[in-house]
């Protein structure tokens, strides 16, 4: 009889090479997928020199095939299945600390989503906006008793992540560790770090020093950025919290490698049986906007000029916006938020406006955002880019300016609104559709698919 298989759980899994050959070739096969990049390029006729032909997520070493950690649960299964003995070397850190008690308490299918991702020690919860994503990490780090690195991506989604930490685990902000916007501290229990900052750490501080790790917005996983910082990782517990891992590119199987199955899906229906979301109406806003170009920025490039558009745009926002509301107007584009802006201030100048680019300051930022939840202001007006992380439950109305694409960012965009607080109506999106493109029709009718989806209203 063969001796078990000694597999080794670390950062990633290490196989060791003794194993069937034909195993070998299985697990390769698995952790090989097509590059999107690659199928797109050669589709367009670009050149694909540069683009490999597939991403592999396996890496052969001296005397083991090293896996990504998120793959454990389809390896056991595997080796169940070809009747493969097997024991496994645990190499994963550990970091007790002491956590105060939680303040607070947690809906139910927030409790039932934390306790599996604390059985499974590593995976992913789907939880879309309004669902209190960042109170479900701070109970699952808590849960744990492990010193916690918080991954995120922007300075306001890290300064909002440490006001809650502070808020649910009273743990002074000054105590809460800080890599990224100039500081490079780890905290004694708990560090919320940037990304971008997080690459240009010390590896091997980050390797050992957590025994958890929380990757916020994880359907940024796929990018390498990210990818890098979770893979380097030898934390026990590795949990990943998305509103949707859905991706244009299709690389969502990277995000469920590297960081574990699907533990738990919160859904928009849990989320209206607690009361705690509004399902928007949706009003269609058609436009004469006409181009020939066949090429999507040229296109972004004449619309964002068109001044029937821009007027319509204006006028629906004079006609729709009440004095006593809140709302966000929404654009790819820096150059077309400030125009819109500009006449807006000129045609309504009783009209509280702000604009949220990436040009504004941190401080800044968090003056809009504060005076837009006290209701301050009417109208924010932001790029796509400026809208992550944007948690304003107040907001009621939602202009998209320009035609998104994407299901999961249109997703995002309409949760930006059905947050449902004390005495909010129904909120309503107006959605300005280019029906004399036939591109841009075709992006409106996927805008359609998520209103169906979500059960939207469609005027």
């Amino acid at each position: 009889m063969m001796p078990p298989v000694v597999i080794t759980i670390s950062d990633g899994i290490y196989v060791p090479k003794t194993i069937p050959h034909y195993f070998i070739t299985a697990l390769y096969r698995d952790l090989t997928i097509k590059n999107p990049a690659y199928i797109e390029a050669k589709s367009f006729q670009r050149s694909t020199k540069s683009i490999p032909k597939e991403i592999k997520l396996f890496k052969e070493m001296k005397e083991a095939i090293r896996l990504p950690r998120g793959y454990l649960f389809h390896l056991i299964k595997r080796l169940k299945d070809e009747k493969i003995a097997y024991e496994f070397v645990n190499e994963t850190v550990t970091v007790s600390v002491d956590y105060p008690e939680m303040v607070g308490c947690l809906r139910t299918y927030q409790n039932e989503a934390i306790l599996k991702a604390h059985k499974y020690r590593q995976g992913v919860i789907i939880s879309p906006c309004g669902s209190g994503k960042t109170v479900m990490g701070i109970f699952f780090l808590a849960m744990t008793g492990q010193k916690t690195l918080w991954v995120t991506h922007t300075k306001d989604l890290m300064y909002q992540t440490i006001d809650q930490i502070e808020k649910f685990l009273r743990i002074p902000a000054k105590e809460i560790g800080r890599i990224g916007d100039g500081k490079k501290v780890i905290g004694e229990k708990v560090t919320v770090g940037l990304v971008q900052s997080l690459v240009k750490y010390d590896k091997d501080l980050l390797r050992k020093s957590f025994g958890a790790i929380v990757i916020d917005e994880a359907h940024r996983v796929p990018s390498k950025t990210f990818q890098n910082i979770v893979e380097i990782s030898k934390a026990k517990f590795r949990l990943g919290l998305t509103a949707t891992p859905k991706r244009k590119d299709g690389l969502e199987p990277i995000l469920y490698h590297v960081v574990g199955q699907t533990l738990y899906e919160i859904t928009e229906e849990d989320l209206l049986k607690e009361n705690r979301i509004l399902i928007p109406e949706v009003r269609k806003i058609f436009t004469d906007f006409r181009s020939k170009s066949a090429d999507f920025q040229s296109l972004m490039k004449q619309l964002i000029k068109c001044r029937e558009r821009n007027q319509l745009i204006v006028e629906t926002v004079k006609e729709t916006l009440n004095s006593c509301e809140v709302a966000l107007l929404l654009s790819n584009r820096v150059a077309h938020c400030e125009t819109i802006a500009k006449i807006l201030k000129k045609e309504v100048p009783l009209l509280k406006i702000a604009v949220l680019t990436g040009k504004v300051s941190k401080d800044d930022r968090e003056k809009v955002i504060n005076q837009a939840r006290s209701n301050e202001l009417n109208l924010i007006i932001a790029t796509q880019l400026a809208d992550e992380g944007l948690d304003i439950p107040n907001l009621n109305k939602l202009y998209l300016a320009t035609p998104a694409k994407s299901k999961s960012k249109v997703k995002q965009q309409l949760g930006r609104i059905m947050r449902n607080v004390e005495a909010k109506q129904t909120p309503v999106v107006y959605d300005f559709v280019d029906l004399q493109v036939p591109m841009l029709q075709r992006h409106a009718n996927i805008r359609t698919v998520v209103y169906n989806e979500l059960g939207c209203e469609i005027w």
